[in-house]
């Protein structure tokens, strides 16, 4: 290669990551009556907080599917009780090819670190013209965290405690 391609290439990457960067930056987290409001309105968002979708499970009532996207292994490792356990694959393929979910149906979508699930949120939101489709930011790595207790330290006895 010469040096002409190596920096047109260098150049589209920049361009890419510019675009990639802008539009992360439009992404924006929201709260539960917020979520609500706009699965009704239809409007465009694309993930939620731990804290969130804990909030949702706890309402319980009209509850959006929980549809866990990991491979058979991490799922069955511990995933969050009445996920539906669907493959990022076989869950785009159910949704693209056979239409098996209606696009106002309200879906939160799990994986590992939340990349697959904000694609797959991404894609459909964005090109396919699903209005309630959202990702768990972080995914379940965040979701451990959050749902762990904060650690009890004892203290030393020299303290006086």
């Amino acid at each position: 290669m010469d040096i002409f391609t190596i920096g047109i290439a260098f150049a589209l990457l920049a361009m890419a990551m510019l675009i990639a960067r802008k539009k992360l930056r439009e992404i924006e987290s929201v709260s539960l009556l917020d979520f609500v409001r706009r699965m009704r309105s239809g409007a465009a968002f694309r993930d939620i907080e731990p804290s969130e979708l804990q909030e949702i499970i706890t309402l319980q009532n009209n509850a959006p599917l929980l549809i866990d996207l990991r491979e058979k292994e991490p799922y069955e490792a511990g995933h969050i009780a009445g996920t539906i356990f669907l493959p990022f694959d076989d869950f785009m393929h159910e949704v693209l090819v056979k239409e098996s979910y209606a696009k106002d149906k309200a879906m939160i979508l799990i994986c590992d670190h939340g990349l697959k699930s904000k694609v797959a949120a991404d894609i459909l939101g964005e090109d396919e013209g699903f209005s309630s489709v959202v990702s768990l930011r972080g995914g379940m790595e965040a979701w451990e965290k959050y749902s762990q207790p904060a650690p009890h330290f004892r203290c030393c006895p020299s303290f006086g405690c």
